[in-house]
């Protein structure tokens, strides 16, 4: 059993606080959005070292709060401040495109098989195909939501995945991440949650179960059969 433990090493980042963050893919570096406008990275290639500065990736432009961020794949990060999604190169921490604006601000992401998908403020749903140089190729878009798309998730990592959404309308629905086509609307919500569902996590007892939290307090545990 573990008796204690010990902080290996820390960094202090000045100004406004961090708001999000995300792993690589391979757990080589971290990487986090402040609430300044700030790209963050670190390089965690020796997890026993001292952390020591972030790397601030330069975005070109004075930005707002970062609202979301995700990994793509083993090469990209995808994050968005505001209505414009950014994806930068992990590796040589450049912004690599700004692939136009949104109707709407972007309030969740996820990223699965080299795609991104985008909720929004209006319920929309976005879902952008990222090539080999990193340029992201809009696929589909659609009306997903009454509200907010408040979380996106992924029940499997492989291309039989279920795409798992929730949002301030107070539903949960499932679609097929190769065609945004709704494949469920999940019934008897409103047994589980009164209010708006705020996020979505995986669940260990299966790759059909997931978890969604409600702005009331409440937790429901869910499984696709």
């Amino acid at each position: 059993s573990y008796t204690r433990s010990d902080a290996l090493s820390c960094s202090v980042v000045p100004s406004k606080g961090l708001e999000v963050f995300s792993l690589t893919h391979a757990g080589d570096s971290l990487w986090a959005g402040s609430s300044h406008g700030k790209l963050l990275s670190w390089d965690l290639h020796t997890p026993s070292s001292p952390l020591g500065e972030p790397v601030v990736v330069d975005l070109h432009k004075p930005l707002g709060r970062l609202a979301c961020i995700c990994n793509v794949g083993n090469k990209f990060i995808a994050t968005s401040v505001a209505s414009q999604l950014l994806v930068v190169d992990s590796q040589t921490k450049t912004l690599i495109s700004v692939p136009g604006d949104h109707t709407s601000p972007v309030t969740s992401l996820a990223c699965i098989n080299g795609h991104i998908w985008a909720g929004c403020e209006d319920g929309s749903i976005t879902c952008w195909r990222v090539l080999e140089d990193g340029q992201p190729q809009q696929a589909f878009k659609w009306q997903a939501h009454k509200a907010s798309v408040t979380g996106i998730l992924f029940l499997r990592d492989d291309e039989l995945a279920n795409v798992i959404t929730c949002s301030e309308d107070g539903t949960l629905k499932v679609w097929s991440q190769h065609t945004g086509l709704i494949t469920l609307e999940v019934p008897n919500i409103s047994k589980v949650h009164s209010k708006s569902i705020i996020g979505l996590a995986l669940h260990k007892a299966s790759s059909f179960s997931f978890i969604s939290v409600g702005a009331d307090g409440s937790v429901g545990l869910w499984q696709l059969c």
